[in-house]
């Protein structure tokens, strides 16, 4: 089974948002491979700064990520990754270490 991480933008937007953009990426997906595929989930809703105004929350959330593009096969990027930071950067990690990417 593939195992499949996503990149999409995600500043300024709700987590509606960035679900359904999620969503359709997966219904996509699963129109287009040939093998079975899970999700690595990394849209994360459970960190809080609050107390520690030593942590930037995009790094920290990047990083996360980054840890979860490490245990994916493939890493699928989506509208508007090229203007986004987070993504842009997981792009090029994802690229150094050999990943298979797919810009949707």
């Amino acid at each position: 089974m593939l195992r499949v991480f996503i990149s999409c933008p995600m500043n300024g937007l709700s987590d509606e948002e960035i679900i359904k953009t999620r969503t359709d990426i997966k219904d996509k997906l699963s129109k287009t491979l040939a093998s079975d595929f899970e999700i690595v989930d990394s849209f994360f809703t459970n960190f809080h700064v609050s107390g520690n105004s030593h942590i930037d929350p995009a790094m920290y959330y990047l990083g996360m990520a980054i840890c979860k593009m490490a245990n994916s096969d493939i890493a699928v990027f989506a509208k508007g990754w090229d203007k986004a930071r987070g993504c842009k950067m997981e792009y090029e990690i994802a690229r150094a270490y050999g990943k298979t990417i797919v810009i949707l």
